[in-house]
């Protein structure tokens, strides 16, 4: 899934399969074509920005077995509403931007059929 996110955008200008059949494209902010580091940093970086909650929380494993589960739900929770803040956000915003387009500098816009 991975290798999928990062190198089908930049093979097809963009697009997955997904978003050729939306009619949806990802471009960077200045209009170009989306490159490896653009990539990059809307599906990686993004998602360990999604996961903090639940991966700073699982450092905290020396604090006991029921604390450390305690901690684990409430970083699960915040991870949730990191996910549901960005979907809220492509919802409302009028371009559309979600928290991942924010950290790469990227939006998706419709293509012209």
């Amino acid at each position: 899934m991975l290798v999928y996110q990062l190198v089908i955008p930049i093979l097809w200008i963009g697009f997955t399969v997904g978003k050729r059949l939306m009619g949806i494209r990802i471009r960077r902010m200045d209009g170009k074509a989306v490159s490896f580091g653009t990539t990059f940093l809307r599906y990686v970086v993004a998602e360990l920005v999604y996961l903090s909650p639940i991966i700073l929380f699982s450092l905290l494993g020396f604090l006991g077995p029921s604390i450390f589960s305690a901690l684990i739900g409430l970083g699960g929770v915040l991870t949730s509403c990191l996910y549901i803040a960005s979907a809220i956000m492509v919802g409302t915003r009028e371009d559309a931007r979600a928290i991942h387009d924010f950290i790469a500098g990227t939006q998706v816009v419709r293509t012209e059929k």
